[in-house]
């Protein structure tokens, strides 16, 4: 998981995840995540074409978005202690997850999964040839890169 973004080179080692539910026992209590593997974000939107009386289509309108997201995780400690933080019934728990990469002295970058449930991983994997790892992930409302929402437009000032 590295990657280059305004001249600054990030690896996975430079990445932290925080999780926070949104409800329950621990609402509110951010939960940091620091073997983080690999990464997946996809906003999922779609559009259509409008057509009209030509051949070609009018125009392109943007229709519904299903973002979703996954991390593996190196440590499968890691995945069952936030299971336990999120508590009995932890894939209905709502919450926001926020990842960062930063290097003392270089530029932040963030990535954050607005309204989440994770409902995917939240177990682990075993191997005779690896150590153990986990993963976590599911839909989300919105994912933001350094605060901005690809997906939405902010709301016009009238």
């Amino acid at each position: 998981m590295a990657f280059k973004l305004n001249k600054t080179v990030y690896a996975h080692s430079d990445a932290g995840m925080v999780v926070t539910p949104r409800e329950g026992g621990n609402e509110g209590i951010p939960f940091e995540l620091k073997a983080i593997k690999s990464l997946k974000w996809e906003l999922g939107a779609g559009s259509t074409q409008l057509e009209g009386f030509a051949i070609g289509p009018e125009g392109i309108a943007p229709t519904a978005a299903k973002p979703k997201w996954s991390a593996e995780l190196s440590k499968v400690a890691e995945s069952m202690a936030l299971a336990k933080h999120l508590g009995p019934g932890a894939v209905a728990i709502s919450c926001d997850v926020t990842i960062t990469w930063q290097r003392k002295g270089l530029p932040t970058t963030t990535i954050g999964i607005t309204e989440t449930l994770i409902t995917e991983g939240l177990g682990g994997q075993s191997d005779a040839g690896s150590a153990p790892s986990g993963s976590i992930g599911g839909n989300c409302v919105d994912i933001l890169q350094n605060g901005m929402s690809l997906l939405n437009r902010p709301p016009s000032a009238s």
